[in-house]
């Protein structure tokens, strides 16, 4: 889910994300929107054996920065505890 501060239309970001959805400014290249429009969520990049990989990323990028873990935690998870396959 977006920040809720960048919901706010006053926001320099709040003005692109509508109803859920991001819009692009009209100055926006069509070459940027293409880029833009064949972006795959990074999950789709990672091997579906490192699920650990996954979730470690997952929780480092959180958008509440309060809810990303310190570098102790991310240091005792499993992706770096478990053996190299």
């Amino acid at each position: 889910p977006m920040p809720p501060h960048m919901w706010n239309k006053n926001s320099p970001y709040g003005a692109y994300y509508v109803k859920g959805q991001w819009t692009l400014p009209s100055d926006v290249s069509s070459d940027e929107k293409r880029r833009l429009r064949d972006c795959r969520p990074l999950t789709e990049d990672i091997s579906p054996t490192s699920r650990t990989l996954h979730d470690l990323l997952k929780r480092m990028l959180a958008w509440n920065p309060d809810k990303r873990p310190t570098l102790t935690e991310v240091l005792q998870h499993p992706f770096f505890l478990e053996e190299p396959k």
